[in-house]
Formats: structure tokens, C-alpha cells, sequence
């Protein structure tokens, strides 16, 4: 971390290059990931701790998913996290 940044979530995107060999394909879905994340990220952070290390990796074969499909898995996943957060807040044995 930058001395004097804030901190913040850390967010990995892969995409395989066995599984999508283009790398201008490649780029485009690692971009549409990037971009839904940004745009869905404030259903994670309120400002407090822990802070999350996210990794999204793309999965899929064949045709490359549409901005849809992959803006509601990232918004899923958040939520996931979301509630997994509040949950282990509230855990009196969480350390």
C-alpha cells in the first residue's frame, strides 16, 4: 500500500488464454469485468474494515458473456460478500 493512501478493497481480474485464445477478447471481458465492479463496488465498502482481497477469474468457453450477464454475477458476488461481512460482525468468535 501507497504511504498516506486509504485503504481499500484489492480486485484481481483473469481471464485463460487456453480457454479464450484472442487477446483482444481477453481484454475486452477483463475490461467489462473492471467496469461492472466500479460501478457495483459501493454494495461492499461503507468506508470501514476488513478490507477484501477479490479475485474474479472467467470461466466461460465458447461465446464471450454480453455486459449483462457479467455486471449481475460481480453484483452477486458482492452481495455474497456483503452479507458474509455483516455476518461475521455480528459473531461474537470472529477475531
Amino acid at each position: 500500500m501507497l504511504h498516506g493512501a486509504l485503504p481499500t478493497h484489492q480486485v484481481l481480474f483473469a481471464v485463460s488464454s487456453k480457454k479464450i485464445k484472442s487477446a483482444v477478447i481477453r481484454n475486452k471481458l477483463k475490461r467489462r469485468m473492471r467496469e461492472a465492479y466500479r460501478l457495483n463496488k459501493h454494495y461492499l465498502s461503507d468506508g470501514t474494515a476488513p478490507y477484501f482481497l477479490i479475485g474474479y477469474v472467467y470461466v466461460g468457453i465458447g461465446k464471450p458473456s454480453d455486459f449483462k450477464t457479467l455486471q449481475e454475477n460481480v453484483v452477486d458476488s458482492l452481495h455474497r460478500l456483503s452479507k458474509l461481512n455483516k455476518k461475521n460482525d455480528h459473531d461474537p468468535l470472529s477475531t
